[in-house]
């Protein structure tokens, strides 16, 4: 009799592990197309978008520099946002003296003379990138996005993550 209960639990237990493990790989670190191209939602940031687990071997292993921009499309889908941007070239550093944070507690006439001169320096020193966002999941309250950077001739020349 104990055999056959022991049997009995084994094989319960084969079931019930086997009917919980996921074999679509939707929780992997592994980057899957499949995967990627069906949970391509920002989300309500409640749950975590399943891309963002694979997002190093995507980087890592699946991304290069020379793509097209039609390679990545076909890669990755539809971006969620793609276009031309105002951003700060990598080599330039904020200058000290824009640092809104020193203007905490400070009057709204300060506060609002330091905005003026950060937007101004910001208008001065940004370019425009050509960019593609992918949604890649959240952070603890802001979401993530996978940036594809492309030059005039649509030729990836970066990506990276970054939270917005």
């Amino acid at each position: 009799m104990k055999k056959q209960t022991l049997i009995l639990l084994t094989l319960v237990f084969l079931v019930c592990f086997l009917s919980c493990s996921d074999k679509s790989n939707k929780y992997s670190s592994q980057f899957d197309q499949k995967i990627w191209l069906e949970n391509s939602e920002v989300g309500n940031g409640l749950s975590q978008n399943t891309r963002a687990g694979k997002i190093d071997d995507l980087i890592e292993n699946h991304l290069e520099k020379g793509m097209t921009k039609s390679d990545i499309i076909e890669l990755l889908g539809n971006p969620y946002k793609d276009g031309i941007e105002l951003r700060l070239p990598a080599n330039i550093k904020v200058p000290d003296s824009l640092d809104i944070i020193s203007t905490v507690g400070k009057s709204k006439e300060i506060r609002e003379e330091m905005l003026d001169h950060w937007n101004n320096w910001y208008a001065e020193n940004s370019q425009p990138d050509t960019l593609m966002l992918y949604a890649a999941g959240w952070s603890l309250i802001d979401p993530n996005f996978l940036v594809v950077k492309l030059d005039d001739k649509e030729i990836v020349n970066d990506f990276w993550l970054e939270q917005h």
